[in-house]
């Protein structure tokens, strides 16, 4: 790494930070953190036992009655402050994220737009936290439905969104008059341990919001804890089913998002040079390391002749490399595990016979950058049995399969296990309609390459994509972290 890179970031040691106070103590262990883009360590991140999960929870247990007593104006005046102090900080809380995670300044510039719009979007609560009445439902008897937040709830984040996957589950918890603790992964630990001392600063009372670094240990004590009411957890599906089933055995309410394999549909009537784009972006864009990523593309009729071409060479110009300099269009992965992982599926599909008309394991990053990298990567000609149609690589993988019409290519779409995400490229309203209509994925795109929903809305899963009923942020969030209450009364 240069020094004029090095320089463009501050490391943040992690710590946790429970009951309003900053400590390592209670860790069994710690856990080197290295930058993906140049192999260096940055820090080590604390890896808490079950005493401090305890401890944040005996914290959040007793923050909880004077926390949801407080009118929910009140509260959202911590969302206020909070939100104007995350838009001060863009820029250093993007450097942190890219040091840290290895995703291009850009993306980690969009990741924080997400942030600011779900701390907006609970801005609606009072609204949505309203109950109704009914009144004479039988004469002097009336009725009414009132919400109430549910208790000590905890959040269990993943490593490719470290701020936005943990503001989506705070800000709707805490709004709603829980208290909570974070568990964020211990792959990227610095930029959620500047999002609390932000939280800190916009004045949560101590014990409001906890957080706790750490591994299994962690995760197993909070799904264990007798005194936490809810899970909220985003991962691979292994651990999503592990996450509801264990948490679930505990009497606990979760939502577990899980992996993904989402399919991109091209038309043969979509504009070739806004698709190129568009399918570029949610390919390759954070390295393939996203939910939403497109990870299969169906190209519909003549869009095989036309489309595909148009995009291996496109995705030929793709620059990689290091996260921090501008010019770089695909970062790292984020760790030595997941490129050796990538480039595994890549060697067997090659051994299988599938055609790699761009193998990403050749791309040469900018100068500077000798991490973890893996470029952009086409196959085309693929056995449909084959693993890259049917397994999560969470990498710049796109595997491209033909079909003749739009009912094959939804057919292939819904043959996944998964059903997180689907989009379709056309300019045909009816195409648009039944797609958006038959597709078996939570997140539908519609001309959109990375179909996440806005924060008022909820954040979709189906299948082995989410284990749960109520899906984070908007309506469904609201609905997870609280109960409603039905009361009955007659006055004489």
């Amino acid at each position: 790494m240069t020094s004029a890179v090095r320089r463009q970031a501050v490391v943040l040691e992690p710590r946790n930070f429970v009951a309003g106070s900053w400590s390592s103590e209670g860790a069994i262990a710690q856990r080197s953190v290295r930058n993906p883009a140049t192999d260096e360590e940055l820090c080590a991140v604390p890896m808490s036992g079950p005493d401090v999960v305890g401890r944040a929870v005996g914290a959040a247990a007793s923050a909880f009655k004077s926390w949801s007593d407080q009118p929910t104006a009140s509260r959202l005046d911590c969302f206020y402050r909070l939100r104007s102090l995350v838009e001060g900080k863009v820029d250093a809380l993007a450097k942190l994220v890219t040091l840290d995670q290895g995703k291009t300044l850009a993306e980690s510039r969009g990741e924080i737009m997400r942030v600011l719009e779900n701390l907006e979007a609970v801005q609606a609560l009072p609204r949505l936290m309203a109950g109704s009445k009914f009144a004479e439902l039988a004469h002097g008897v009336d009725g009414e439905v009132m919400r109430q937040p549910i208790g000590v709830c905890a959040a269990i984040t993943p490593f490719n969104f470290p701020l936005l996957c943990p503001i989506v589950f705070l800000a709707w918890g805490l709004a709603s008059g829980n208290t909570m603790i974070l568990k964020p992964s211990e792959q990227d630990p610095m930029a959620p341990t500047l999002l609390f001392e932000l939280i800190e600063e916009a004045g949560f009372p101590a014990g409001v919001a906890n957080l706790v670094h750490g591994g299994r240990e962690v995760v197993d004590a909070l799904l264990d804890h007798g005194d936490v009411a809810a899970v909220s957890f985003i991962g691979q599906t292994a651990t999503a089913k592990y996450v509801f089933d264990r948490a679930s055995n505990g009497y606990k309410r979760v939502q577990a998002s899980g992996g993904a394999k989402n399919f991109i549909v091209v038309m043969p009537d979509a504009p070739i040079p806004e698709t190129v784009s568009a399918v570029l972006t949610t390919a390759f864009g954070m390295s393939g390391e996203r939910c939403m990523a497109g990870s299969m593309l169906v190209a519909v009729g003549a869009a095989s002749e036309e489309f595909v071409p148009a995009l291996i060479s496109a995705a030929r110009e793709l620059t990689v490399g290091n996260g921090m300099d501008e010019r770089t269009d695909v970062g790292p992965v984020i760790s030595a595990e997941s490129r050796d992982k990538i480039e595994t599926f890549i060697d067997h599909a090659v051994g299988d016979g599938a055609a790699l008309p761009l193998d990403g394991r050749l791309a040469e990053p900018l100068a500077g950058a000798a991490g973890y990298f893996v470029g952009p990567t086409i196959f085309t000609d693929v056995d449909l049995a084959s693993p890259l149609c049917s397994e999560e690589i969470f990498g710049p993988v796109l595997t491209v399969v033909p079909a003749a019409d739009l009912e094959g290519a939804l057919e292939l779409t819904n043959a996944t296990r998964y059903g997180n995400a689907a989009t379709i490229f056309t300019t045909n309203g009816g195409s648009a309609r039944t797609f958006a209509s038959r597709a078996q994925a939570g997140n539908i795109g519609i001309n959109v390459p990375v179909p996440a929903p806005h924060a008022a809305l909820p954040l979709g899963g189906m299948k082995e994509s989410f284990f749960g009923y109520l899906h984070p942020q908007g309506a469904d969030g609201l609905d997870f972290f609280t109960d409603r209450k039905s009361v009955t009364s007659r006055w004489w």
